[in-house]
């Protein structure tokens, strides 16, 4: 029997080059913005694009390589993997989008996070392996990048010294 390359759908070849061409250009306008070496701005969208650039090569990858993995512990770690990238770069994209909204960005995911687990238990889902991966994974994925950025970018206010 010959061996052939599996075929990427045509949704995914469309969905995979629009994210690769939107991460170049979030990476070539973070690297040549002229506000300084050092704005957060720029270090962010830099970020951003690299991030994206990360999950299309992890997808490129899964679609022609980690399928055929015959270990299925090793193929569903690599798939939680893959989308929590995908959700640190869609949570990057969301607060450049909207970066008053950290707080509320985080709040939503943690709640949709033990709703949908919640979800999973009450309903008995814990058969559907690769969704249960896809949905935590992607809520993961956005919260990380919100509580990090609140914790790095937030001011730091003295109210322990007792002088403010």
């Amino acid at each position: 029997m010959l061996y052939t390359r599996p075929r990427l759908a045509a949704f995914n070849k469309i969905t995979l080059s629009v994210i690769c061409f939107a991460s170049l250009l979030f990476l070539i306008g973070g690297l040549t913005a002229k506000k300084g070496a050092r704005s957060r701005g720029q270090r962010l969208t830099s970020l951003t694009g690299l991030s994206g650039l990360l999950y299309v090569g992890l997808a490129l990858f899964w679609y022609f390589n980690v399928r055929f993995i015959q270990s299925r512990a090793v193929a569903i770690g690599y798939y939680f993997a893959w989308h929590l990238v995908g959700g640190m770069a869609l949570g990057l994209l969301l607060y450049l989008g909207f970066p008053k909204a950290a707080k509320a960005l985080l709040t939503a995911s943690v709640i949709l996070l033990v709703a949908f687990n919640v979800f999973v238990i009450v309903r008995h889902l814990a058969s559907a392996t690769l969704f249960l991966c896809l949905v935590n994974s992607l809520v993961i994925g956005v919260l990380i990048p919100s509580a990090l950025v609140l914790w790095l970018y937030q001011p730091k206010t003295n109210n322990q010294s007792g002088n403010g």
